[in-house]
């Protein structure tokens, strides 16, 4: 332990959670763009035995849960990346719930400002990334979006 820090440091908040509490801050969709929605939504359901959650007639995404995650199984398109370079079918975003995004976003500032390896990937044309962060931001669940150090798109939302 004496060669970790920054994130990798075991802090006291990272206390193993109690049986049957919730944490504070976890793992709650997964997106997926995909070319045949339905089929894929019915091997995730079939396959996993993941539940179908209800949705509004017009929303095109199949919403699939274990209880605990939701997949998102949402159609791809090549128009939905009209003005910015396009991403192949596969993850779009991983969404999280935390406790407050204010207090996400003041954390994320200040290990950005103490670590710069740790910055999110900025797509070099501001066209493009303003039209990625749409996608992103138009999931039902998430209230503020960013990536990761490797590009990898995050959705936050409170409890």
């Amino acid at each position: 332990m004496e060669n970790r820090r920054d994130v990798y440091a075991v802090r006291p908040s990272s206390q193993p959670v109690e049986q049957g509490r919730e944490q504070a801050r976890r793992i709650h969709h997964i997106k997926l763009r995909v070319m045949n929605p339905g089929a894929i939504a019915a091997f995730y359901r079939d396959v996993f035995d993941l539940q179908e959650e209800e949705k509004a007639l017009e929303d095109p995404n199949f919403y699939l849960t274990d209880g605990k995650v939701t997949l998102i199984i949402a159609p791809w398109k090549m128009s939905d990346f009209e003005g910015a370079g396009i991403d192949r079918p596969g993850l779009e975003h991983v969404g999280f719930r935390v406790e407050s995004v204010e207090a996400v976003k003041r954390e994320l500032i200040a290990l950005r400002e103490s670590d710069p390896a740790m910055r999110e990937r900025i797509v070099s044309e501001p066209q493009e990334g303003e039209r990625r962060l749409a996608l992103i931001a138009s999931c039902r669940h998430g209230k503020h979006q960013f990536s990761d150090p490797d590009g990898v798109f995050i959705d936050i939302g409170e409890r």
